[in-house]
């Protein structure tokens, strides 16, 4: 069956900020060509090629962060936006970035997006439409919504230095969605094997 990804397996959004599909993220001879040194996976499961001789000699575990995030309309992706943004911004010091999911077109673009609004203080439709010359991406309805709060929020989703008071807008989200508790993404990552 062939792919319905219409796009290549990584793109290029900013100088060494890359959006790509699961399988560039293991793949060495790629990773090499665009000088990436460092990871964010934002998907719903790991993957046994991540520990490979040929991985792990090009992105060392310090520069691969993983974050277990399903492409649902349930998923809350502003939890970790902070955390992710700060990761590639660090990240880029070192060489390319690659931000993925599973086709490099709804999840991982939704963190891209935040990293650019929130880096540019720009906001969602201009940067969604300059990462659409880029690459064919969809994030979901529900990502859309999570990044137009983003900049709503001005890129801080909790009232209080220890993350316990959600801003109105997030903890409205979480109302609605029926989430009343949200791991922090260590744990989260821990209890799903990452």
């Amino acid at each position: 069956m062939a792919s319905q990804n219409p796009n290549p397996p990584v793109s290029e959004i900013t100088p060494g900020l890359f959006i790509g599909d699961v399988g560039s993220s293991w793949n060495a001879n790629g990773l090499r060509q665009h000088q990436i040194k460092s990871i964010l996976s934002v998907n719903d499961e790991a993957t046994a090629m991540w520990r490979r001789d040929s991985f792990t000699s090009i992105i060392t575990q310090d520069r691969h962060l993983k974050m277990f995030c399903l492409d649902s309309s349930h998923q809350d992706l502003l939890v970790h936006m902070r955390r992710a943004c700060e990761f590639i911004e660090t990240s880029l010091a070192h060489g390319g970035v690659l931000v993925h999911c599973v086709q490099g077109v709804s999840r991982s673009t939704t963190f891209v997006i935040a990293y650019l609004m929130r880096r540019d203080r720009r906001g969602l439709d201009e940067v969604l439409a300059d990462v659409k010359l880029k690459r064919k991406v969809r994030p979901s309805e529900n990502f859309m919504m999570q990044l137009g709060l983003w900049g709503q929020m001005e890129y801080e989703i909790w009232e209080d230095e220890e993350k316990k008071v959600p801003k109105a807008p997030y903890a409205k989200l979480l109302k609605e969605k029926g989430l009343t508790a949200v791991l922090p993404p260590s744990a989260a990552e821990i209890a799903f094997g990452f």
